[in-house]
């Protein structure tokens, strides 16, 4: 479930960040930047919070967080990438 959670999440961050961007090349290079080091460790953090104080596992949610955190840092290297490399 926290799986398909998080993979709605993902989408709404695409869709905010195209809809904020309006296919501006520049726009889109800030928007993945802001996705790569403003909501990755935010994304990671409260992962392991959430996940350390329901379940009480310190390591599975270090490893939930870890690999929430990587998958929004990928997300926003292929936001980069569109960004740098395709033109709107």
């Amino acid at each position: 479930m926290s799986f398909f959670l998080f993979f709605v999440l993902i989408i709404l961050l695409n869709t905010v960040v195209a809809l904020v961007s309006k296919y501006d090349k520049k726009r889109i290079i800030i928007s993945a930047l802001l996705v790569m080091f403003l909501c990755t460790p935010l994304v990671l953090v409260i992962t392991m919070i959430s996940i350390a104080s329901a379940a009480g596992a310190g390591i599975g949610a270090s490893v939930a967080g870890f690999t929430f955190g990587g998958i929004t840092f990928v997300n926003g290297i292929i936001i980069l990438f569109v960004g740098l490399f395709f033109d709107a």
